[in-house]
């Protein structure tokens, strides 16, 4: 049974239900933002990344474009592609279609917060934007990091080298993307229980998790400078 939710047609509330039948901390959630479209050979190589590291996965993604990438981003105002003269594909490929017994595939918008809150989940494979870093904190929740744009690069080493929350997946020079092998690698050391590292990893995040907690709590530091701030603007 393919789990295909083109135009969200397949309801939201089917996702976390067949979430909630998954084991603890075994299902990856893929997004890369969205403002970002793959290359038909981009999602073919992520699609067969997935297969290989062997996990279920939530995939929130747009139809691809004609060729790969760095620069496929679209404005929010216009719907356009940045950068590039790419045209969107009308059909996906094959890979993607047979990966989806193994998981949920959403092409319009996805309650990430939400996913990501959920106990099914063990790992995120993102982009690095900013909100995406703050929502995997929030949830205790590692980060798989392909960034391709912007800050983003430096979220994914400040998160790799300085919080400890994730590993980083690197784009080859010849292709211009991430390939299959690489992603499975990477995926399989944050989901494996028996990867050192990986355990070291997603303990940080529950870690990170109670911190940020804590923070806005209302004895937290987050919470007492906030409520400095209003007061003293009189609000």
């Amino acid at each position: 049974m393919a789990n295909y939710t083109p135009n969200n047609e397949g309801k939201i509330g089917d996702v976390f239900e067949w979430l909630d039948k998954q084991e603890e901390e075994f299902v990856v959630y893929v997004s890369l933002g969205s403002g970002y479209t793959m290359s038909f050979v981009e999602m073919k190589e992520m699609a067969l990344g997935l297969e290989l590291s062997g996990n279920k996965f939530v995939w929130s993604v747009r139809p691809p474009v004609t060729k790969a990438g760095t620069g496929n981003y679209l404005t929010a105002e216009t719907g356009t592609t940045l950068g590039s003269n790419n045209e969107p594909s009308n059909s996906f490929p094959d890979e993607f279609y047979r990966i989806q017994t193994n998981g949920i595939v959403i092409t319009d918008w996805a309650p990430q917060l939400d996913i990501l809150k959920h106990p099914s989940i063990g790992g995120f494979v993102s982009h690095c934007g900013w909100n995406s870093l703050i929502e995997s904190v929030s949830c205790g929740v590692p980060i798989i990091g392909l960034p391709l744009f912007a800050e983003q690069m430096m979220n994914a080493t400040m998160l790799m080298e300085e919080v400890g929350n994730a590993i980083r997946v690197e784009v080859s020079p010849s292709t211009n993307m991430v390939g299959r092998e690489e992603l499975s690698k990477a995926i399989r050391k944050i989901m494996d229980k028996d990867d050192k590292e990986g355990c070291v990893m997603r303990e940080r995040a529950k870690e990170l998790k109670h911190l940020a907690e804590r923070a806005w709590s209302h004895d937290g530091p987050s919470y007492l400078a906030l409520s400095k701030i209003t007061h003293s603007n009189g609000m």
